[in-house]
């Protein structure tokens, strides 16, 4: 009876403490919204209480169907499961891409310019796509996840074009040489790119990470390859030429402005040095001072005097033995002193005694050993008379023809041409009187 008693009591001790705990609750999680979306009162319909934003934490109790039963800022409600992702992942579109319906291509619901940011949900990445949500609008798709790394700056050294895809051979249009351009990612060859507003596809080959601009000064021959056996073409001097890289002696380069491609010698790139003696400066000429002499023999000799007493004089020479005789190289020359015998300018002698002139002459030094002719003012030869030349008058012996206005020639008449009157008129045939009479 005891033991029944104490039995009774604590089933009833437990069952008063059951009544007053707290239910337990049920597991939750935190998830967050990729894509705007609606908070519905219940797990079917179609009711909802309002819009939840696109990157917003909500707390997830439980799952029923393809709803989440979810709390968002203070209000329980459901929550379509494919909104939400586990992880937070907010990226910035480098590219400018195209929103896909599928991760497979094909249809697109919009194009957005580079610089998006977008939400993703990691968890639906399938065919190198991005499941996306631009943020701020209402578009939401498969993006190339390529897209969102950011690119690296390249440069075309060359000529090349923009293909529209990774293995086709059409081509949108050509890139010019020395245009930078943003490299996303690589297949079959070619570097996927964008150049200003364009986007396509661009040989690797033709892009360098850093580009320089350089001045070829000699003449050089353009090698197909690094060995240099041969070549396809002749650089002229001065001409700059865009260089892709450079070994030990040799440098890939592209003319400017062209598309000759090939190897030169990086010696080119040097500027020559001037060659010895290419660069001469005119020394300005010093005044000679005129020495006099005197001398027993009559006349002036006038002239430049080289080296001894015996020079020249207006283009003739005297000779004579000298006492002293002083030498000249100046450009201005020296006459010397001494007794000789000279025959001057004019073709006159005297026995008087008379000192020397010296003419100046141009900055030429005489040639030892050979007589030194007079650069003096012409004069006229004294023995050959000048034949006047005045203004040229007609030959007296024959008379000049003149020539008026011509005039008709007297001998033959001119033939007058009146006007010519009309042919008289023909007699009309009255053709109804020749049918009557045959």
């Amino acid at each position: 009876m005891r033991r029944l008693i104490f039995f009774g009591g604590a089933g009833f001790l437990l069952l008063f403490a059951l009544s007053f705990a707290k239910p337990a609750s049920a597991a939750s999680s935190t998830m967050y919204t990729w894509t705007p979306s609606k908070l519905y009162k219940t797990a079917s319909g179609a009711a909802y209480f309002r819009n939840v934003n696109s990157g917003i934490a909500v707390t997830v109790y439980s799952k029923s169907g393809k709803r989440y039963k979810v709390k968002a800022g203070g209000r329980t409600g459901y929550i379509y499961a494919d909104n939400l992702t586990r992880s937070k992942v907010k990226k910035e579109d480098y590219f400018g891409s195209k929103i896909y319906k599928q991760a497979a291509g094909g249809p697109y619901v919009a194009s957005v310019p580079a610089g998006k940011m977008m939400y993703i949900k990691m968890e639906a990445t399938k065919n190198g796509m991005y499941l996306a949500h631009v943020i701020g609008t209402g578009y939401s798709g498969y993006v190339d996840k390529t897209h969102f790394i950011k690119p690296v700056v390249k440069y075309t050294w060359m000529p090349s074009k923009l293909y529209t895809s990774a293995t086709g051979n059409s081509y949108k249009k050509t890139i010019k040489d020395g245009q930078k351009v943003s490299v996303f990612n690589g297949s079959h060859g070619r570097y996927q790119v964008k150049a200003g507003s364009s986007s396509g596809y661009i040989y690797a080959n033709n892009l360098a990470g850093t580009l320089a601009k350089k001045t070829v000064y000699v003449s050089s021959k353009l090698y197909t390859t690094s060995s240099h056996t041969k070549y396809t073409a002749v650089i002229r001097p001065n001409k700059q030429v865009y260089v892709k890289e450079s070994t030990q002696n040799m440098s890939h380069v592209c003319v400017v402005g062209t598309a000759q491609s090939g190897w030169i010698y990086t010696s080119h790139f040097t500027k020559p040095a001037p060659a010895a003696g290419g660069t001469t400066s005119t020394p300005k000429a010093t005044a000679g001072t005129s020495q006099t002499g005197s001398s027993t023999a009559g006349g002036t000799t006038a002239g430049t005097a080289t080296g001894s007493t015996s020079g020249s004089a207006s283009g003739i020479t005297g000779s004579a033995a000298a006492t002293s005789g002083t030498t000249a190289t100046t450009t201005t020359g020296n006459t010397g002193s001494g007794s000789a015998s000279a025959t001057t300018a004019t073709g006159k002698t005297g026995s008087s005694s008379a000192s020397g002139t010296t003419a100046t002459s141009n900055n030429r030094v005489p040639r030892p050993g050979r007589l030194q002719r007079a650069t003096l003012d012409r004069v006229p030869h004294p023995q050959r008379p000048q034949r006047a030349r005045p203004d040229r008058v007609p030959h007296p012996e024959r008379p000049q023809r003149a020539t008026p206005d011509r005039v008709l020639r007297p001998e033959r008449p001119q033939r007058a041409v009146p006007d010519q009157p009309l042919h008289p008129p023909r007699r009309q045939r009255d053709w109804m009187s020749a049918i009557i009479k045959h």
